[in-house]
């Protein structure tokens, strides 16, 4: 493992508790379009938004601009559980998206 993983991986802070987790996911569950809610954003930055089934397999990745609300859509994804992770200002959130 050289040195720049290591780096990744000691920056993301996935203990943090979901109410603190700097965004929020609703409807949750959901039937397959969901709204990630952004606490605190300044929209002349950008964040990264990943999306990961359970076997932790990306379904969706994309750098977006830092706004208050993002609408996503699950459709074409099977029902199960959901990672939705958010990576801005160096620190990595992470929820769980129950898709029915």
């Amino acid at each position: 493992e050289d040195d720049a993983t290591a780096d990744i991986v000691t920056s993301i802070d996935e203990s943090a508790p979901a109410k603190d987790a700097g965004f929020k996911v609703y409807p949750n569950p959901t039937a397959s379009d969901f709204t990630l809610e952004l606490k605190n954003y300044d929209e002349s930055r950008r964040m990264r938004v990943e999306i990961l089934d359970i076997a932790g397999n990306i379904v969706f990745s994309d750098r977006l601009p830092a706004m208050q609300f993002h609408h996503f859509s699950l459709t074409q994804q099977p029902p199960g559980i959901y990672i939705i992770r958010v990576i801005y200002n160096d620190r990595a959130n992470v929820q769980r998206l129950i898709k029915r």
